[in-house]
């Protein structure tokens, strides 16, 4: 007999990104993937990896047609972000978030994301936040701690708002790889609270680098909450554009097995050529030469 579950908690909802490994590497036990809701999520890793641009990339996602609020503490182009977000095929608004001080500006972060008009709140950086004491106070005047209070409080206002909210919404963090005293291992900006609050972890590498500013990133999901952890996925940056689907599922192949990379790309006989021309094709809009790569994931799946 099936276990009745009482009371009003709303039910959990997942977003398809259409990124072919990120989905099915937040799945969980029962096979549901996609990118959970009503969550917080720290995405962190080494300077230039990409993680402003993935986070816009994965929030654009979530409702297409809502709002995102973003609040940047480290400087940002305006125009960058709507041409990332043009390129994941978001209609939506953005509200950049500016206050006279970085309480403030976490406050009205907040307030903005409880409206039913957004989908998705963005804090960049954690490491970036700037306490009252620290900014007024003295440059050796020691205020350890404080940034931390600020995460915690963030993090628990942030879990209420997303949890009592009619519309599915997501706050994303992102953050910095610091490596610890001594040399042993590392960890983020912020203090633990958004550590153990953050229902998915994600940190990001980049593991190819190309001359046009392309790159391959790879993603860990070291913490999921919402199903199984440690594991792994690849999206691809086109330069100066944002991630690519089409791209990100070729290499998804290629790590599969499904294609080969040798001097061209290849699937079985069929050579899609050298892999300057499979940037072109991307550069150009050209989504149809990209078909027979997503075909092939579709078929690996039900294998």
């Amino acid at each position: 007999m099936p276990i009745t579950i009482l009371g009003n908690y709303p039910a959990l909802t997942r977003c398809h990104t259409d990124f072919w490994s990120l989905d099915r590497a937040l799945r969980n036990q029962r096979g549901d993937f996609g990118i959970p809701n009503r969550c917080m999520i720290e995405v962190y890793g080494a300077p230039g990896v990409g993680k402003s641009t993935w986070v816009y990339t994965i929030a654009s996602k979530i409702n297409p047609t809502k709002g995102i609020a973003l609040a940047d503490l480290e400087g940002l182009d305006p125009k960058y972000v709507t041409n990332v977000m043009e390129f994941a095929k978001f209609n939506g608004s953005v509200e950049f978030i500016t206050e006279d001080s970085d309480e403030k500006t976490l406050d009205k972060l907040i307030s903005v994301l409880s409206r039913e008009d957004m989908c998705a709140g963005i804090l960049d950086s954690v490491g970036a936040i700037s306490p009252i004491a620290e900014r007024e106070g003295d440059m050796g005047e020691a205020v350890m701690g404080r940034r931390a209070k600020l995460m915690a409080v963030l993090s628990r206002k942030a879990i209420f708002t997303l949890r009592i909210k009619e519309e599915p919404s997501s706050l994303f963090l992102i953050n910095h790889v610091q490596q610890l005293i001594g040399g042993m291992g590392s960890t983020t900006a912020g203090g633990d609270s958004k550590k153990y609050m953050s229902a998915i972890r994600i940190r990001l590498s980049a593991t190819e680098r190309f001359d046009d500013g392309s790159h391959l990133v790879t993603g860990k999901i070291e913490k999921n909450r919402f199903g199984i952890g440690q594991q792994q996925f690849t999206m691809f940056y086109l330069g100066g554009k944002g991630f690519h689907q089409g791209l990100s599922a070729m290499f998804d192949c290629i790590t599969l097995g499904i294609a080969k990379r040798d001097r061209t790309i290849k699937i079985g006989d069929d050579s899609y050529g050298f892999i300057s021309k499979t940037f072109e094709k991307a550069l150009t809009g050209d989504d149809a030469f990209f078909l027979p790569f997503q075909e092939a994931l579709k078929t690996y799946e039900k294998e």
